[in-house]
């Protein structure tokens, strides 16, 4: 069966699309556990990154410092984005995947 006979199967009369074709992954258990964990963690990064700026500008009023937060949370992705660029496209996708998964966590 082609994709393109599935997505025009998630169409009702009206042209709306229907979404039970993405929350269909959700009756999996393995799925279901692991999109709640990855939300529960999203969440929670997004609550620290947050509380720590507040805290930041509320202690110093600075907003150079409150920046300077901000961009210290992007060097890892600022510094090693080239490097693991290139890297990239001469290792195999498994390795890359890997690779991925232990610098995420």
């Amino acid at each position: 069966m082609s994709s393109r006979r599935n997505l025009s199967a998630t169409k009702d009369a009206a042209g709306r699309s229907d979404w039970r074709f993405a929350i269909r992954a959700l009756r999996h258990r393995n799925y279901l556990l692991f999109f709640s964990g990855q939300t529960v963690s999203l969440i929670g990064t997004w609550m620290t990154r947050i509380a720590t700026s507040w805290l930041v500008y509320r202690l110093t009023k600075s907003a150079f410092l409150l920046g300077l937060v901000g961009f210290s949370g992007q060097i890892p992705v600022f510094l090693l984005g080239p490097r693991t660029s290139k890297r990239r496209e001469r290792k195999t996708k498994r390795t890359h995947r890997r690779t991925g998964r232990v610098s995420s966590t």
